[in-house]
């Protein structure tokens, strides 16, 4: 018959159209599997003296050749002969198939002695066919076989090769033949429509070009216009500015006339002490302007607005906030012990406890709202805690007349660990590892680390993590605290 299937029961003995033999059997994997060993199986292994072993077992030793499935049921030694006393040679281990035999061997082909010796060859006609498990190279005067005296050739798809699926590449041409042939009639029709358009197009740009000169001397008749009314304005304009800068440097003059006059009677007898508690308290306050808080909106099941109540408990002075999003929340203007609250039960505030000194001058601080009520927060939390989580500690070199290191030393009065590094320029100086109360001091007098005290606690290691940036400044330069001193004052 010119169409076959396998396999379909027959209907009784003397039904020949559904009688099947081996090769029917061997037909039926000949379009899914390529010809070789089974990865992994039938290893060639050293074993004592000149014996070398091949492997093989109830579920490992199988090759497939010719169609033929051949499996060694167990491990098999093989003998190498004798060595030469002079010249070496090289062996192969070779698993047959044999159509005239009707069996499958493993065997040993010696190799010919010689100075450069050359493994022997393979037969592979339409009644043998051989693949090389590995190649043996016999020392001369050899009296063992090592396992570095065998090469494996299994992976070699020239002498061997793996057990695969035959679909490694697939024959598109048929397809192809036919797209062209569709692309050839679509290319046709498209250039047609192309030349229309093209034709077209031109027909348009001249129709719109004739009677532009008109519009043209329109225009230009209107923009003298315009350029005649702008230079009047302008004149008016620059004879407004003039009176107006008149009139604002008279009035700064009086008022500063008014301010300096009042500064004399007020610093009038102990002008010292005076000055000295009017700059503590600017101080005070030019460091704390720049503290901001971060809110980072982190929530996933909960899409509303969520209100935070940032509360001073040594002041007793309460901010609040509505967040949908990320963004800066709260500036805080004084020194305290501060609590972060949300108004839903769901959503955990990360601090929700922290501390801010006179110290923490242009510090940014991340608060983040999580869902409380997902498990995996949780879990993600305990995660980073067992993994030591840290939080990081990033050294900010601002330093311009000093260019040598600075040694940092990072102490935590809590538990009286006590970290240092040696910092030239800005980079990642410390991993905390543990909470606590730390100070940040410097091995130079005339460098100032700002902040130079903070707290960490155990939710400061939640991921995605906490990053604290220490600036190292000149506190000999006057300028700098004169600049915010002058920033305060003009706000």
């Amino acid at each position: 018959m010119a169409v076959r299937g396998f396999f379909y029961n027959a209907t009784d003995l003397n039904d020949k159209e559904r009688r099947y033999n081996g090769q029917d059997m061997n037909e039926d994997k000949a379009p899914f599997y390529k010809e070789g060993v089974v990865y992994g199986h039938l290893q060639v292994t050293a074993g004592d003296g000149m014996e070398v072993k091949v492997d093989g077992g109830s579920r490992k030793g199988y090759a497939y050749i010719n169609l033929h499935t051949i499996h060694n049921t167990a491990v098999l030694p093989l003998t190498v002969s004798q060595a030469s006393g002079t010249l070496p040679r090289i062996d192969r281990v070779i698993v047959r198939n044999d159509e005239t035999e009707r069996r499958p061997s493993i065997f040993i082909r010696e190799g010919a002695f010689s100075s450069k010796p050359q493994p022997p060859g393979l037969i592979n006609n339409d009644v043998i066919q051989e693949k090389s498990l590995a190649r043996i190279y016999v020392k001369a005067g050899a009296v063992a076989i090592t396992q570095a005296d065998i090469t494996d050739e299994r992976a070699d798809d020239s002498v061997c090769g793996f057990v695969a699926s035959q679909f490694k590449e697939l024959d598109f041409s048929q397809f192809l033949s036919q797209f062209n042939a569709w692309f050839a009639e679509e290319k046709k029709a498209m250039e047609k429509d192309h030349a229309a358009f093209v034709k077209e197009y031109t027909e348009l740009i001249r129709d719109f070009t004739d009677g532009r000169e008109a519009d043209l001397e329109q225009f230009n008749a209107w923009l003298a216009k315009e350029k005649k009314a702008m230079e009047k304005d302008r004149l008016s304009f620059e004879e407004e500015y003039a009176r107006m800068t008149r009139d604002f440097m008279e009035t700064q003059a009086a008022e500063w006339e008014k301010w300096f006059q009042g500064k004399q009677d007020e610093l009038a007898g102990d002008v010292a002490g005076k000055l000295q508690l009017q700059i503590d308290g600017l101080r005070t306050k030019v460091h704390n302007m720049a503290f901001k808080l971060w809110i980072a909106y982190r929530l996933e099941s909960i899409q509303e607005a969520v209100t935070v109540t940032l509360s001073n408990v040594t002041t007793g002075n309460v901010q609040t906030a509505d967040f949908t999003e990320s963004g800066i929340g709260f500036y805080i203007t004084e020194a305290g012990d501060y609590t972060v609250r949300t108004n839903k039960g769901g959503v955990v505030a990360t601090p929700n406890r922290f501390t801010v000194d006179n110290v923490d001058l242009m510090h940014t601080m991340t608060v983040s709202l999580r869902d409380g009520a997902d498990r995996g927060y949780i879990g993600n939390y305990m995660g980073a805690y067992i993994q030591r989580q840290t939080v990081r500690v990033y050294i900010a070199y601002l330093l311009e007349s000093i260019q040598g290191a600075v040694t940092i030393t990072l102490t935590n009065t809590t538990t009286g660990r006590v970290q240092t590094a040696a910092v030239s320029e800005s980079g990642v100086g410390f991993h905390i590892q543990e909470a606590g109360d730390y100070i940040v001091e410097t091995d130079m007098e005339a460098v100032m680390p700002i902040p130079r005290k903070f707290s960490v606690g155990n939710v400061d290691h939640m991921p995605p993590g906490h990053t604290l940036t220490v600036s190292l400044r000149e506190c000999a330069n006057m300028a700098y605290i004169g600049n915010y001193i002058g920033t305060h004052i003009l706000g």
